[in-house]
């Protein structure tokens, strides 16, 4: 017996609707993944594969819902406002 855990490829409509459940645009649904709205422009329109981390991590963020994912979405505006400081301080 495998005990290899396989998930089935993502298609497009598939990622859009977990967005879209969760209420985010391309854009805050790119940042949650690190990919650029552009890529998941491409990955919703089926013009891109969706690599398979990228797909597990959309699935995840689905299963722990919207509050997460905005929790998530306001940590990652945190550290990027820590970096910017950060770097006009040098």
């Amino acid at each position: 017996m495998n005990d290899e855990v396989k998930t089935s490829r993502m298609r497009g409509a598939e990622l859009r609707r977990i967005r879209k459940a969760l209420g985010l645009s391309q854009t805050k649904f790119g940042r949650l993944l690190d990919r650029r709205a552009q890529a998941v422009c491409n990955y919703e329109n089926d013009r891109q594969e969706i690599p398979g981390l990228v797909a597990e991590h959309a699935r995840l963020i689905a299963s722990l819902g919207r509050e997460a994912a905005l929790e998530r979405l306001a940590l990652l505006s945190r550290a990027d406002a820590r970096r910017i400081l950060a770097a006009g301080a040098a």
